[in-house]
């Protein structure tokens, strides 16, 4: 039944001259040791880690550490802020070892919050 109208959608649409999707990677996450290392990552999530009402990205990074990029308004970059101090409130979302293959982000005890669950190659808990 669609398949008559489908030659009068496409005359209907207008086009596209240039991509629906442009390669930002480079300009927003360059390659560094510490927001962007060269390492294996198996997983991602997205939750406001830091309660300020922005979504940060989580990344479980095997081989290498965890990383929580949250993007910097000012320099308009992606930085990690999971880094290794352990002054840092996010230190403990690092995981140095980098043994983590998955990352979850859900409220489980129903608090409001999103807890973060790493799944870890290791005998260790998140």
């Amino acid at each position: 039944m669609l398949l008559p109208i489908l030659p009068l959608l496409t005359l209907l649409l207008p086009r596209r001259s240039q991509p629906l999707f442009a390669a930002v990677t480079d300009a927003v996450l360059p390659a560094d040791y510490d927001n962007n290392p060269t390492q294996l990552n198996y997983g991602v999530a997205v939750s406001d880690v830091d309660n300020d009402g922005e979504l940060e990205i989580v990344v479980a990074g095997y081989n290498g550490p965890n990383l929580v990029l949250k993007y910097n308004n000012v320099t308009k970059r992606l930085h990690n802020i999971a880094v290794d101090e352990r002054s840092s409130p996010y230190y403990s979302l690092r995981d140095r070892q980098g043994n983590a293959i998955g990352v979850a982000a859900c409220d489980i005890d129903g608090d409001g919050r999103e807890e973060i669950y790493f799944l870890n190659t290791n005998n260790a808990f998140s």
